[in-house]
C-alpha cells in the first residue's frame, strides 16, 4: 500500500532552481521579478544583474545560498529597481563574515530605490520609503532599527512600522530622527492612546513635523495564526483578541477637539486615523475634519503577517 503514495515536497528541484535562474537573464524586458518560498541559486544575483528594465523585486520567505566565499557586491547600487520586499528571509547569521544576509543586505544600496519592504534593519539606504513589516518588535528593539535609517536616510518621507505594544516614547526617537516626514503609519497590537497623549501631541512632537501630511496611529488585532521568520506557523490560542473597553479613539467629539489642537502645529495634515475601522481627513487648512468609515477587514488576517 504504502508504495502507491509519493512524498510531497514544497521546494522544487534544485537543478529547476539552476535552469530557471539561467533563463531569467534571457528575458531583457522584464519589470518585475519575485521569489516566493523557493531556495535561491546564486547563479541569481548575477542574473538579475543583466535586467535594464526591472524595476521591482521581492524575494520572501526564501533560503538564501551560502555565500561565505563571496564579498558583498557593491555592484548592486547600479541595479535599475525602484522597488525592493526583502522579507522572512533565511540564512547565515550577520555575525558570519561575507553572510548570504549580509551579502542580499548590499540590494539596499540600488541608487534608485524608492521604496522598501523589510523585516530587519538596513544598512544603507537611498530611499524615500521605508516599511518595517515585523510588529512584534518592541521598543527596545526597534530603536536600533530606526537609528540605522536615521542615519543613512534622514530625509526619510514615509515611513511605516509596527510595535507589539504602544509606548508613547516612539514619538520622540521618531521626531528626533525624521524631521522631513510627510506620511507616518505605526500600528500596535497591545495598549491604546491615552487622551493626555492624544491633546498633547501637537506641541509635544508634531511641531518638529511640518511637513507631515498623513498621520496613522492605531492598535490592529493580533491574529492567532502568524507566520514565524523561518516560514513556519505559530498559533497564538492565548493572544486572540477580544472586545476592548472604550478608548479616547471612540468619542469622535474628543478626537475633533485633539484634531484642532494640532491645527497650529501641521498646518499641511490632511488625513489622520486613530482606529483601524475609520479614519478623519480634511481637505484644506481650516476645514472641518470629517470621519469616514473604513471596510471592515477580516477578523483574523489568516497567514497575512505585516499586512498593515
Amino acid at each position: 500500500m504504502e508504495d502507491n503514495f509519493k512524498k510531497v515536497s514544497y521546494f522544487a528541484s534544485h537543478p529547476m532552481y539552476t535552469t530557471i535562474a539561467q533563463r531569467i537573464s534571457t528575458f531583457t524586458a522584464l519589470r518585475d521579478l519575485v521569489f516566493h518560498f523557493c531556495e535561491l541559486p546564486v547563479m541569481v544575483f548575477p542574473a538579475i544583474k543583466v535586467l535594464p528594465h526591472l524595476r521591482y523585486l521581492s524575494i520572501q520567505y526564501c533560503t538564501l545560498p551560502t555565500l561565505m566565499d563571496l564579498e558583498p557586491d557593491s555592484t548592486f547600487s547600479e541595479l535599475p529597481i525602484t522597488e525592493l520586499t526583502l522579507w522572512f528571509l533565511k540564512g547565515e547569521l550577520d555575525t558570519v563574515p561575507n553572510s548570504s544576509s549580509l551579502y542580499i543586505m548590499y540590494l539596499c544600496t540600488a541608487r534608485n530605490l524608492r521604496k522598501l519592504n523589510i523585516d530587519w534593519s538596513p544598512t544603507r539606504l537611498a530611499i524615500d520609503t521605508i516599511n518595517i513589516t515585523d510588529r512584534e518588535r518592541r521598543l527596545a528593539e526597534l530603536l536600533p532599527i530606526l537609528e540605522s535609517i536615521g542615519e543613512y536616510v534622514p530625509r526619510l518621507k514615509r515611513l511605516r512600522f509596527g510595535l507589539y505594544m504602544w509606548d508613547a516614547e516612539i514619538m520622540y526617537v521618531l521626531t528626533s530622527l525624521f524631521s522631513d516626514l510627510r506620511n507616518v503609519r505605526i500600528v500596535f497590537e497591545v495598549g491604546s492612546l491615552s487622551e493626555q497623549f492624544l491633546l498633547s501631541l501637537g506641541a509635544l512632537f508634531l511641531y518638529r513635523l511640518p511637513s507631515l501630511e498623513s498621520l496613522e496611529i492605531y492598535r490592529v488585532a493580533f491574529p492567532p495564526v502568524t507566520i514565524t521568520s523561518t516560514g513556519g506557523i505559530r498559533f497564538n490560542d492565548n493572544l486572540i483578541s477580544r472586545p476592548s473597553k472604550a478608548t479616547p479613539v471612540d468619542d469622535d467629539d474628543f478626537v475633533k477637539v485633539a484634531l484642532n489642537a494640532w491645527r497650529k502645529w501641521c498646518p499641511l495634515l490632511r488625513t489622520v486615523q486613530l482606529a483601524k475601522s475609520s479614519i478623519w481627513r480634511r481637505s484644506l487648512d481650516g476645514d472641518e475634519w470629517c470621519k469616514r468609515k473604513l471596510p471592515t477587514p477580516p477578523l483574523y488576517p489568516f497567514l497575512i503577517r505585516g499586512d498593515f
